[in-house]
């Protein structure tokens, strides 16, 4: 996405491979993470979880799972093939919880969320950990 605006701003093709690096630092530098407090979420059929992000979300710097054994720190796009694995009928390729995954998606509602994957099939789950940085909305100005 960032690529395509530098492009259609015409920018060199040196900045263009280095403005995501240079973005995700600038982000990074930011010490205003948020945490979210513990909340119970529940595995469906096949141990995928469906998780509304807060409407101020930006990044993600970790989210963990009761059961996991380390957390997520970075969310991939659905269309990764690693998405498409999590289907397999081979649970060595799914994610695991030595080896959690977080894809984006929308919720039933059509809100951002992430769809997680390594969880027990159909047992209530605990957010247990969720650090994130949030947009930052302008003061409201009124006169």
């Amino acid at each position: 996405m960032l690529d395509d605006l530098l492009i259609q701003m015409g920018a060199d093709p040196l900045m263009e491979g280095a403005a995501p690096e240079a973005l995700r630092r600038a982000v990074m530098g930011v010490r205003r993470w948020k945490s979210l407090p513990p909340t119970m979420l529940t595995a469906d059929s096949e141990g995928r979880v469906i998780f509304t992000l807060p409407d101020d979300f930006l990044m993600l710097l970790s989210m963990r799972l009761d059961g996991w054994e380390r957390p997520v720190r970075e969310v991939l796009e659905p269309t990764s093939w690693l998405y498409r694995l999590q289907s397999a009928r081979w649970t060595g390729l799914r994610g695991t919880p030595q080896r959690p995954l977080a894809f984006f998606t929308a919720d039933d509602e059509g809100r951002l969320a992430l769809e997680l994957f390594s969880s027990a099939p159909g047992l209530p789950v605990e957010l247990v950990e969720f650090l994130y940085q949030p947009i930052s909305f302008p003061p409201d100005v009124t006169s």
